[in-house]
């Protein structure tokens, strides 16, 4: 898919690749823009709405429209889960506050992080008249969910990265291991890059990321010199290693799927292997948008897939101003998620929405898709998303944009 024209989205309207926009009360500014007449931004407002059904869950909701809809996040679950649930509501309350006299109550459901949480969250949802929830986060509790809510028809934007519990009703608003894959492989062999050898974390991201490059290879007309596994215990690295080693004089391509540790430790070995580096271009995922990439000098010049960088800078800017603290990666995807919620009730309010309802398959699935902070998204019938992904160089210590995100999916329909 190649870049052409198109207009982004716009704070409070949420942009159609074909070019239409489903504009909220008249609101047209460019969310890129520091200065763009907004001004006051209109805060959420956080109300006690009275649930309809008795012991109900407690939970705070965003709005007090005549829309309901649902939102399951792990916000007192342990670790960095309970970060990123509570940074990805705030995310949905800035949204809600760029879309002035929309039409929602968003229900929040806190899940705990566990399945049973986000069952007895989908439950009360439901007893709640929601038509359509956004999240859970993990893929356990997306199916978990989805147990309760596609029985009864109620679609799911959920968050997980786990391809695998994608289907009819349940749409994942991710960042797909399969995008980065095959943005990368169509991008190495426009530059002539089409002998690759791979190295995997031994681990479910990794055996997703495999599955997807030995699907995307031959379409781009490329091929596997060696794939290897590598386990999450580092010590043993050194073995997988040293088996690619050999294959790397007939290769363009170092694909290394991991975060910036593992990715590291990776480069370090085949280093100390004296592999031949020097020939082959070093490659990555979405995975390397990280400083501890940018800053090691053994990176630079190398490849990785992501969403243009300037809408999310933007939105962590925004994001900075109203809650004195810097978002979690992830909580742009509740953004998206709220302003598409907000853009397709406005659209049904008007009486223009597609057979089957506001958030029914054909408004959620359209094919020219939506433009929101990480650009161009579309769901697909599989409830799987394509993305509208740049290629980015290190350079500097910063990554550059060598091969710009498309705007629209014209070329790839």
């Amino acid at each position: 898919m190649g870049p052409t024209s198109a207009p982004l989205s716009r704070r409070g309207a949420l942009v159609l690749a074909s070019g239409a926009t489903l504009t909220l009360a008249g609101c047209v500014a460019n969310p890129f823009s520091q200065n763009d007449g907004w001004g006051s931004r209109g805060a959420a407002q956080a109300v006690d709405v009275p649930p309809p059904g008795a012991g109900a869950m407690s939970g705070d909701v965003i709005g007090n429209g005549q829309t309901r809809i649902g939102l399951i996040l792990p916000m007192t679950a342990t670790g960095n889960a309970g970060n990123v649930g509570r940074a990805m509501r705030q995310a949905a309350e800035l949204a809600f506050g760029d879309v002035p006299n929309n039409d929602l109550s968003i229900l929040v459901r806190d899940d705990g992080g566990n399945t049973q949480g986000a069952q007895d969250a989908a439950r009360d949802l439901l007893a709640n008249g929601v038509q359509l929830v956004l999240g859970p986060v993990f893929a356990q509790n997306v199916l978990a969910a989805g147990q309760v809510l596609r029985p009864a028809n109620i679609p799911i934007i959920a968050f997980s990265t786990d391809e695998s519990v994608a289907a009819q009703g349940v749409n994942l608003l991710s960042f797909l291991p399969s995008n980065d894959v095959n943005r990368m492989v169509e991008y190495c062999s426009t530059q002539g890059r089409r002998s690759f050898v791979a190295l995997f974390p031994d681990d479910a991201y990794g055996q997703l990321v495999e599955a997807a490059l030995q699907s995307a290879l031959p379409r781009y007309g490329a091929r596997a010199i060696a794939l290897e596994r590598y386990p999450l215990d580092r010590v043993r690295l050194g073995e997988p290693v040293q088996r690619v080693v050999p294959a790397l004089a007939q290769a363009d391509v170092l694909f290394l799927p991991d975060g910036a540790d593992g990715a590291s430790l990776v480069v370090e070995a085949l280093r100390n292997a004296r592999g031949a580096l020097q020939r082959v271009k070093l490659a990555g995922t979405g995975r390397w948008n990280d400083t501890r990439i940018f800053n090691n000098a053994a990176f630079a010049g190398a490849w990785f897939t992501g969403p243009d960088t300037a809408g999310f800078r933007n939105f962590a800017g925004r994001f900075r101003e109203r809650f004195n603290a810097d978002p979690e990666r992830t909580a742009s995807l509740a953004y998206d998620a709220t302003l598409l919620a907000a853009a397709l009730s406005a659209q049904g309010a008007r009486g223009t929405a597609t057979p089957g309802g506001r958030f029914g398959p054909q408004s959620l699935g359209n094919p020219n898709g939506f433009a929101g902070v990480d650009g161009l998204f579309r769901f697909l019938p599989n409830g799987q998303n394509q993305r509208g992904l740049a290629v980015l160089e290190v350079r500097n210590r910063q990554p550059v944009p060598i091969s710009p995100a498309p705007t629209t999916f014209a070329a790839s329909a």
